[in-house]
């Protein structure tokens, strides 16, 4: 760093000016990093405040607290009618043991528009006819209005009109809580955005009670902005007997409550308790939440006298069977198979006498009533058959991709994009045009055959095309192409000093000095691609090129 600023002091000490525009800079880049390395040295620590030992109720509790503060409160049962204005944590003992009960003329309270996070955690909150924390008239256990982020962790509602009621609520996670014995679940008032908000885990049982129209465990009361909240792996127990109350959406957005288990898996018994634009399956058909609804696919199909393994491609929902040598057409007609599938049934069924000579659909149902059809062709081989002695290969694959490419000294790992077919690999700054002239890939595929092949030389300055060639004869081909990288790529890091050195000589002269400060400060501030002052290349010249700029003054690098 001395070097650094005897350097500086050389080229701009005859330029009163400049020199003292540059030591200028220089101090408010030093001062903006010295700020930012110790705020993440020494962060600001959160006080935490014990209930009853500091103060004997919640409440004083919250009154004191700074904002960031873990309020701690013991086991016990305590008042309610709680108003949080400021950005706090409230820790139970455990929703078994630390309970929050609403007075009968307790003041009712929301919850500040200024708090940005607001934590609460192990705690039970009950009691009717008044609502308990940051309640309005409707009797609501939770009500969050203008709350930038709520979570709500190990807690039990109950005996209230609603147990969670959301308003302007952006991003939240509500997750192992239960909710119990109310008339909404979760409410999510209209006119907000709750695309930030998850819901999983939870246990809703019993709930929709009749105490208000139309309520359910989870209600959406009208249209919301953005998309909807995800609402997953939830038990719902004992709401949809109650008719539609397990989910209720009055929007007109679609909200998607799959992968949840209700209790049945059943699902004409699980439509009862949803109502509205709600999207219910795949669900869980288990407690244990480990099988989905949608489960359909044969995974076994086997035909007596057959040659070798069926081969089942599941991509394409295919099943090849091939027979001996020597088989008859009319054989094929009543061919019996056996068949392994997940799911409720399949049709035809399984040991049901079938006609081979064309190919035959079977069709798989999933507990859910969704379907999945599978082609099912019996070929007969040439010249294999069971007393031939002789080796025996099934039915040709149509299997072809290449799963693996590479060149020496190219640049991380090659980007293979099966959905397109195109391959691409980077090479090192500094590489030459006639080096990719002569690259050897080394590939690695599925299929018989590759051209052109593996470990020849190729010219990469145009795309090359690859063929892939599968047993069947069937083809695909890949678009291979070559990019040189601008400069040594950042590390995959948060620490803005990367140790770019080629890319910190911007004029490319072997040295790093105040040539280079020169060239930055006159592209300071600009924006495009290819601008060889931006030497950590993501697109702008700034104050994270002057810092590695810094790291590296003084290095002598060979000129690329």
């Amino acid at each position: 760093m001395k070097k650094f600023f005897l350097d500086i002091y050389s080229k701009y000490s005859g330029k009163p000016k400049i020199f003292l525009w540059v030591f200028a800079f220089i101090f408010v880049v030093l001062a903006s990093i010295f700020v930012v390395f110790n705020a993440s040295k020494n962060p600001a620590r959160a006080g935490t405040i014990n209930v009853p030992d500091d103060y004997l109720t919640i409440q004083e509790a919250i009154d004191a607290a700074s904002s960031g503060d873990v309020i701690s409160v013991s086991a016990g049962t305590y008042d309610g009618d709680l108003q949080i204005n400021k950005s706090l944590t409230l820790q139970g003992a455990g929703y078994a043991s630390t309970i929050i009960r609403g007075l009968p003329d307790g003041s009712l309270s929301t919850i500040d528009a200024i708090a940005p996070s607001i934590i609460i955690d192990g705690f039970t909150i009950d009691q009717t006819p008044h609502s308990t924390i940051d309640a309005d008239a409707n009797n609501t256990a939770i009500n969050a209005q203008n709350v930038g982020y709520l979570s709500l962790d190990n807690c039990k509602l109950t005996n209230h009109i609603t147990g969670v009621s959301l308003s302007s609520v952006p991003s939240g996670l509500i997750q192992n809580n239960i909710f119990a014995s109310l008339g909404n679940g979760i409410l999510f008032e209209a006119g907000s955005n709750y695309s930030g908000v998850i819901v999983r885990l939870n246990q809703f049982m019993v709930n929709a009670l009749g105490i208000s129209p139309n309520s359910a465990a989870i209600k959406v009361a009208g249209d919301i902005l953005g998309t909807t909240p995800l609402i997953n792996r939830n038990y719902f127990i004992g709401n949809i007997s109650l008719a539609t109350g397990g989910v209720t959406n009055q929007s007109s957005t679609m909200l998607d409550v799959t992968r949840n288990w209700w209790g049945t898996a059943v699902k004409t018994n699980i439509q009862t308790g949803v109502s509205g634009n709600v999207s219910f399956t795949p669900y869980y058909i288990d407690a244990g939440m480990t099988v989905l609804s949608d489960l359909k696919a044969i995974t076994a199909f086997a035909i007596p006298s057959q040659l070798g393994e069926t081969i089942i491609n599941e991509d394409a929902h295919t099943i090849v069977v091939t027979m001996p040598s020597g088989t008859t057409a009319h054989a094929i007609t009543e061919l019996v198979p056996t068949i392994t599938f997940t799911g409720t049934l399949v049709n035809p069924a399984s040991v049901a006498v079938t006609d081979f000579t064309v190919s035959q659909i079977y069709t798989v149902n999933a507990v859910d009533e969704t379907t999945q059809d599978y082609a099912v062709t019996v070929v007969i081989h040439p010249t294999a058959s069971p007393s031939s002695g002789g080796s025996y290969s099934p039915a040709a694959s149509s299997t072809k991709a290449i799963t693996g490419f590479s060149v020496p000294g190219q640049l991380g790992e090659t980007v293979i994009n099966e959905a397109i077919h195109t391959i691409v690999v980077t090479m090192p700054f500094g590489t030459t045009a006639k080096a990719i002239t002569e690259l050897v890939p080394t590939i690695t595929f599925t299929g018989v055959l590759v051209s052109p092949a593996s470990a020849i030389s190729s010219n990469f300055t145009i795309s090359q095309i690859f063929t892939v060639t599968a047993a069947d004869g069937t083809t695909q081909n890949y678009t291979v192409t070559a990019v040189i990288a601008l400069a040594t790529q950042p590390k995959a890091e948060s620490n803005w000093f990367l140790n770019v050195v080629n890319g910190s000589d911007i004029v490319r002269d072997g040295k790093i000095d105040s040539l280079d400060l020169d060239a930055l400060l006159l592209n300071w501030g600009k924006i495009g691609a290819d601008n060889p002052a931006d030497i950590n290349r993501d697109g702008s010249v700034d104050i994270f090129d002057f810092n590695l700029l810094m790291v590296n003054w003084g290095k002598i690098e060979p000129a690329a």
